[in-house]
């Protein structure tokens, strides 16, 4: 069942985690060598949170697929052990779904070819799970299964669970922000015998390689699959891998898919001065108006790390032993980038141009007329199947307002999942505590079930109960001393009793513990900004001691921008601007002006906040040319419908110089406030020689076209601005004021550029 030399793999990383899971009772493998795998693999933390009895089950069913399934028989074992086996896809909340999918799909697969049955189960999946913008909590496959809808990255995990279910390799891949847009996105990866292939979750094509999202990943920096090895030695385990794609930290290995999808470079980092060697290398992009982490690195004993990126720009950040450093690299010119290590920069302000990779200009092929009409059915039938299934109605308690009190402070999301009774009566011990409290303090410090994003779970009478009767203000420090710090997996919200009866906790876990104790003694609590622990005495004060400052951004006037900030905590962690009262220490803030092409113009600078101390920042945000909001991007081969009959959109806009091409909807307050600014604009239009065309119908067409121009789909208006050779110009969507202005100015900038004999300067724009 497992090769003599993955068994001893498995047994020496059990050994090495055996003294906290001896905290546990029964957390013991029964010879079962699978079962071993899966406990030496996992996050620490799991093993604090679920009972052997749910990975004994995920370890049964691997075994049944393995030999159940041809594909599976033939799959090496270490894509067998790390995709096929292994419970966990990401930071969700694990559950027992690989039976109850099974059951379902062992019928659907058996006698078709393995890229057949990977797109049977992804038809399968569609039928079961449609997309739905929700919050940062990742639900279990079963809550998403039994719920109907979840976000992009719950979608990609349901659907590799019902992959490996039926024994096909499979992983969620992540591009964990985009350089172009204020997003990122989630899809997957399933092995089809001889190579990985991919496919959007729950988007069914008639193809494997094709997805909506295919264009916007040619533009990523970083596209990354993840496998978890928890303490287990990882040689042998990635064949073919380059090390400059694979980075394997908190017993999670990343390996960089990104050229799979996107032109990329192996970009070099040299850390100069104090703690160069073994220095945290960490990589930022730009995005909502924040620096965000997408990855991080490890110098060597030279001071070097490397990565593989794709080719735009990217802040990178090095740090140890107190001594820290930051440049703003562009991987488009540049192989290789110096981060000098100081014990204190001095504090900066500027401009800066962050810029996005280019569009590739990668087309999806255009489907036959017989594959149209067999992606047609299947999402139609999905729909119909989606909408046969009777989604579990949310069940309040009944008959007791203390309960329903609590039960109001969940967010739809947890009252979907139909709460535990269990967790609701935990709440009902803080009662005892609510006189005196403000209303506010009451309800989000004391009785609300939930303190982060971790899985809903009975906590308070167990710590009541064992936990120490420390006071508040010295609780963070014994904590400290008295429970062991995890380097594992940071992302997983770690459950407050888990992390109790485990002594050990990630950072996250830690942070919630200190709040559930604090609760649990009648102590309001709560993570403030930033995620830092805080406890309630007369207003919030800082679990770890230290002090608040206060700080305001006003904005004059419109700024068409986002604004960001960021603190530093052995490395940049965004906070919400909206924050007045915020930790002493070192911040960052940036005002980012995105242009259509992706690229952003910031203004940004630092500053020390120091206890008690005052700051305000007036942000400015920097505005583009004109010129600058041009692209030329290569539309989508789409139909127009007009009155039954169907006209090719390139038909359509080679009939004139300079296209208005406005999809609507007829009756909209949206589309009714484009018209009247088009109208408004309309003389001057006419003089740039820029025919309009109000377009009702063909809503395939304007979807193709919104993603096309990287803009959200399904919502109208949708204008855009094109020239004779089907280049998309410029677009926009949905109710924005002005417009008919910016539109109008998009063509004069067109003309103005074809009068000096350029092309649109957008994607060709350079770091300034």
């Amino acid at each position: 069942m497992l090769s003599p030399k993955n068994t001893r793999r498995a047994q020496n990383a059990w050994s090495a985690r055996k003294h906290i899971a001896e905290k546990i009772p029964g957390m013991h493998p029964t010879g079962n060598p699978l079962l071993l795998w899966t406990l030496a693999s996992l996050p620490a933390t799991d093993l604090g949170d679920y009972p052997l009895s749910l990975l004994e089950s995920f370890a049964q069913e691997a075994a049944y697929v393995r030999e159940a399934f041809p594909w599976c028989r033939e799959l090496p074992e270490e894509l067998f052990l790390l995709h096929v086996l292994c419970p966990r896809i990401n930071n969700e909340t694990l559950s027992d779904c690989r039976p109850v999918f099974r059951q379902e799909l062992e019928p659907l697969v058996r006698g078709l070819t393995l890229p057949e049955a990977i797109q049977r189960v992804n038809a399968w999946c569609a039928g079961r799970v449609v997309y739905r913008s929700t919050d940062e909590r990742t639900s279990s496959p079963l809550e998403i299964y039994h719920r109907g809808w979840g976000r992009c990255g719950e979608e990609s995990l349901f659907t590799v669970n019902a992959l490996r279910s039926v024994g096909i390799a499979a992983r969620q891949i992540y591009a964990p922000w985009w350089s172009h847009c204020d997003d990122n996105h989630a899809w997957v990866e399933a092995w089809d015998g001889r190579r990985w292939r991919y496919l959007g979750a729950c988007e069914p094509e008639p193809l494997l390689d094709r997805g909506w999202f295919t264009q916007a990943a040619g533009r990523a920096m970083l596209i990354h699959a993840r496998a978890f090895v928890g303490d287990l030695e990882p040689a042998g385990l990635f064949p073919g891998v380059r090390d400059e794609a694979l980075s394997i930290r908190e017993g999670v290995a990343y390996e960089s898919v990104t050229r799979r999808y996107a032109e990329t470079r192996d970009f070099t980092i040299e850390v100069q001065g104090p703690g160069a060697a073994g220095a945290k290398v960490g990589f930022y992009i730009l995005n909502e108006g924040a620096l965000r982490p997408i990855a991080w690195r490890t110098a060597d004993e030279r001071g070097l790390a490397r990565i593989e990126l794709g080719l735009g720009s990217i802040w990178i950040c090095g740090e140890n032993n107190g001594f820290s450093g930051n440049v703003l690299a562009y991987t488009g010119e540049a192989e290789r980038a110096v981060v000098e290590l100081k014990k204190r920069e001095s504090a900066f302000a500027g401009e800066a141009s962050f810029i996005a990779p280019k569009d590739s200009g990668l087309q999806v092929p255009a489907l036959s007329p017989e594959q149209k009409e067999r992606r047609a059915r299947t999402l139609h039938l999905a729909k119909t199947e989606r909408e046969a299934r009777k989604a579990p109605q949310p069940c309040p308690p009944t008959g007791d307002p203390a309960l329903l009190r609590a039960y109001a402070l969940l967010t739809p999301k947890d009252r979907a999942a139909n709460v535990p009774l269990a967790v609701l009566e935990d709440c009902r011990e803080a009662y005892r505590f609510e006189r005196g409290l403000p209303e506010d303090v009451f309800a989000q410090g004391l009785l609300s079930p939930r303190i982060g994003h971790e899985p809903l779970a009975p906590w308070r009478a167990l710590l009541e109960k064992e936990a120490p009767l420390v006071p508040p203000e010295k609780l963070w420090n014994w904590l400290c001393e008295n429970i062991t710090q995890l380097d594992s997996f940071q992302d997983i919200p770690q459950t407050i009793a888990g992390a109790w009866r485990l002594r050990a906790a990630n950072r996250l876990g830690m942070k919630s513990l200190f709040c559930g104790i604090c609760r649990s003694r009648g102590i309001p609590a709560r993570l403030g900004a930033g995620g830092r622990p805080e406890y309630w005495r007369d207003g919030w004060r800082l679990a770890d001691g230290m002090e608040k400052g206060w700080a305001a951004f006003p904005v004059q006037g419109e700024s068409g921008g986002r604004l960001g900030l960021m603190i530093w905590d052995s490395g940049w962690q965004p906070v919400d601007p909206a924050q007045s009262q915020l930790p002493e220490g070192r911040w960052l803030w940036t005002a980012a002006t995105r242009l259509p092409n992706g690229n952003q113009l910031v203004n940004w600078g630092e500053f020390w906040l120091g206890a008690g101390e005052k700051a305000e920042i007036q942000p400015v945000f920097r505005k583009g040319r004109p010129e600058d909001f041009l692209q030329s991007l290569t539309l989508p081969d789409a139909a127009i419908r007009r009155g039954g009959t169907e006209t090719p959109l390139q038909e359509l806009l080679g009939t004139g110089d300079l296209t208005l091409a406005c999809w609507t909807e007829p009756g909209a307050e949206p589309t009714q406030h484009l018209m009247l600014e088009l109208e408004e604009w309309a003389g001057e239009l006419r003089e740039l020689d820029c025919r309009v065309e109000i377009l009702t119908e063909a809503v395939e067409a304007a979807e193709a076209v919104a993603r096309r121009m990287y803009l959200e789909p399904g919502v109208l208006p949708l204008a855009l601005l094109a020239d004779k050779e089907g280049k998309g110009l410029f677009a926009l969507a949905g109710y924005r004021v002005g417009a008919g202005e910016m539109l109008t100015q998009a063509a004069r900038a067109y003309r103005a550029a074809k009068g000096r004999g350029t092309a649109p300067r957008g994607l060709a724009a350079k770091p300034g």
